[in-house]
């Protein structure tokens, strides 16, 4: 189900000023920008709505067709914006106002309603184009439960005989799953639990078919600055290592309500649920 906020209509009550805010943040960047009608989703938008102590490293910039991201990316290069990073998933310009680059977005494209429910956490189901929030009812019960709830995980891939692009799959969700629960401070959902003993089970299960000393290296710029924990090096993850990642997780991470052995040592984190701006 998604939900509509406007000015008419104000389901997030200060809907007034986070239009302010935004198209404040578009005309710094030019002018011009906000005839490609781009789409604001991520940490950013998060961190305005539901987190406002919240660390938040870019500002995301999603569009509905490749031409408003070609126009996008043709007006920040007119400016003169340096490039800092680029790959098959985004262009990153450093901003001409702060220490935040900023992203445009072009493995995905559609309209908002397409943008949140293609995101990986319910979490991050709210966007913002033209004075307008975008947002999921799953949305409103991931924060106002205070869980990190997983929306999608290729489960399909792990009915494939290709097993390291399994691997691969499951690391990248597990990098991702711990940053945004520390990040805000989030118990997992049963979806989310549900899912990660499933990746659990996928790994052990297929140990024979997975050279447990092989490495796998990560290129640290897709995940952003990221230690899974601190004493281990992220750089080169293998299969042992992912697994004590993943039994991490449950220990830190999980609600003592979810545990299926209360003798188990599961340490739920100081709970500051955010404020409910509904």
């Amino acid at each position: 189900m998604i939900i509509i906020s406007t000015e008419e209509n104000k389901i997030i009550p200060y809907q007034n000023k986070i239009n302010s805010i935004l198209n404040e943040l578009i005309n710094k960047i030019s002018p011009n920008f906000h005839t490609t009608n781009p789409i604001i989703s991520g940490s950013y938008l998060l961190n305005l709505i539901i987190t406002q102590n919240s660390d938040y490293s870019d500002y995301d910039f999603y569009f509905e067709n490749s031409s408003d991201f070609d126009a996008a990316n043709n007006i920040l290069r007119k400016n003169n914006l340096e490039i800092t990073f680029q790959n098959s998933n985004c262009i990153s310009y450093r901003s001409n106002f702060d220490d935040k680059p900023i992203q445009l977005i072009k493995s995905k494209a559609g309209s908002p309603q397409e943008i949140i429910t293609s995101h990986d956490f319910h979490n991050c189901s709210i966007a913002y184009q033209n004075n307008k929030l975008f947002f999921t009812k799953k949305f409103i019960q991931a924060w106002s439960e205070n869980e990190l709830d997983l929306s999608s995980f290729q489960e399909d891939l792990c009915e494939t005989n290709n097993y390291q692009q399994v691997f691969n799959s499951i690391l990248s969700t597990v990098i991702r799953i711990d940053k945004y629960a520390k990040r805000y401070n989030l118990n997992f959902s049963s979806n989310t639990i549900e899912k990660l003993t499933k990746m659990q089970n996928y790994l052990e299960n297929n140990e024979d078919y997975l050279d447990v000393n092989k490495t796998i290296h990560l290129e640290m710029n897709l995940f952003a600055p990221y230690n899974a924990l601190p004493q281990m090096n992220m750089e080169d993850v293998n299969l042992d290592k992912l697994l004590l990642i993943i039994k991490s997780l449950f220990c830190t991470y999980v609600h003592p309500f979810y545990a299926d052995e209360p003798t188990l040592n599961y340490i739920q984190p100081e709970i500051n649920p955010p404020p409910n701006p509904f």
